[in-house]
């Protein structure tokens, strides 16, 4: 029995003593978890003893005192409260309540979740470790190179994108008139007025009849790092009176029209193949989006303006404004997005326009003069940023 209760003994002394050495292993390993804590930060002097806070029992830097000491500057979007800070050719936007932080466009998770206090802002220790990746937390030299810019003040790359196609034919209208091979047509000739004076270089989602899913069409131009995201459609209504060229940017519906079409155009999806297509986005894709809608949604409004005042000169049919919808096409993009429609090919007079390659051409050249109309204005205020005239 003795010798039963001493091997017993034995055991729990070992299998404590494992558990004490595993404990010490992560807790002085370099590389280890623990090592991104505010102890290490702070001995390594890429944070202050101030700058430590608990929250709700878990441990946080503050985001001030972080780019504060270690040269990275801070903006924060006063409408979505999206903060971007930029150092050390790192570019990082986090979203208060929320794990999700982008660095350089790519999407990463860190906990505990950004939060707002007393309105400062605190972030994860190990966020502000991944940071330093290569300068204080390797113990190397930190780097001067200039930060990379995502996007600068210009317009150059743009993407068209011609709506549905293949399996998907879009609206029917009068005249035999399909919406895919419409909107195609159009699409191509927007792409020679654009490509005609070098000052654009331009691609397309599909060149040609064929389907391409609402989710995949976002993807192409984030692919081709689009200054701007053209999606083209023609509209269709149960009264026959209704027609017009109108411009959509990504918001919520403000009235009852754009919410029709908002389901209409949405109805697509039904098109996508595997089980997920149709689905709500994951959080990962929510959070992006809503950054990526903070950013853009004031261009976007601005390019829809632009493209509708030119069709007002440029085209023989009613200009119904620039509005807001929730488009799904519109939805992963990573740039200023329009989803424009180009008329009405329910109504009698417009499908007989629409139907004429003249007319066709002349609402690709109107659309082209509202894109250059935009350039003009951003690049001349810097994306915005002054007004226009100003040093």
């Amino acid at each position: 029995m003795n010798s039963g209760h001493n091997q017993n003994n034995i055991v729990i002394i070992r299998f404590k003593n494992f558990i004490i050495i595993i404990a010490l292993t992560a807790l002085f390993l370099p590389g280890c978890a623990t090592t991104h804590g505010g102890y290490y930060l702070k001995h390594k002097g890429i944070i202050g003893a101030e700058d430590l806070m608990t929250i709700n029992g878990a441990e946080y830097v503050s985001l001030d005192g972080f780019c504060g000491r270690n040269g990275f500057s801070v903006s924060i979007d006063p409408v979505s409260g999206v903060a971007e800070f930029r150092g050390y050719n790192a570019v990082a936007k986090v979203l208060p309540d929320s794990q999700m932080v982008t660095v350089n466009g790519s999407a990463k998770r860190f906990s505990p979740e950004t939060v707002i206090r007393d309105g400062r802002y605190y972030i994860a220790p190990s966020l502000a470790a991944f940071l330093m990746q290569g300068t204080a937390v390797t113990g190397r030299e930190k780097k001067t190179e200039p930060i990379e810019v995502i996007r600068g003040p210009t317009v150059r790359t743009v993407v068209i994108d011609p709506g549905h196609g293949g399996k998907d034919p879009g609206a029917l209208g009068r005249y035999g008139i399909r919406e895919k091979n419409l909107v195609l047509d159009i699409g191509k000739r927007l792409k020679d007025d654009l490509e005609r004076d070098g000052q654009f270089k331009v691609s397309m989602t599909r060149a040609d009849d064929t389907f391409i899913s609402l989710k995949e069409r976002p993807r192409v131009a984030n692919r081709a790092r689009a200054d701007l995201f053209i999606s083209i459609h023609s509209n269709a209504s149960k009264s026959r009176n209704a027609k017009g060229f109108e411009v959509y940017y990504l918001s919520d519906a403000a009235d009852d029209n754009a919410r029709a079409l908002e389901a209409a155009e949405n109805e697509s999806l039904l098109y996508d193949t595997g089980s997920t297509a149709g689905a709500p986005p994951d959080a990962v894709e929510a959070t992006l989006w809503d950054m990526a809608l903070a950013e853009n949604r004031v261009e976007s409004r601005e390019l829809a303006d632009y493209v509708c005042d030119a069709s007002k000169d440029g085209l023989c049919t009613k200009t119904r404004g620039s509005k807001s919808a929730n488009f799904y096409v519109l939805k992963g993009t990573h740039m200023p997005s329009i989803l424009i429609e180009v008329g009405f090919v329910s109504n009698r007079s417009e499908a007989e326009n629409l139907n004429d390659p003249n007319y066709r051409q002349r609402i690709a050249a109107a659309i082209g003069d509202g894109i250059r109309a935009y350039k003009a204005k951003f690049e001349k205020t810097e994306g915005f940023t002054k007004k226009a005239g100003s040093d």
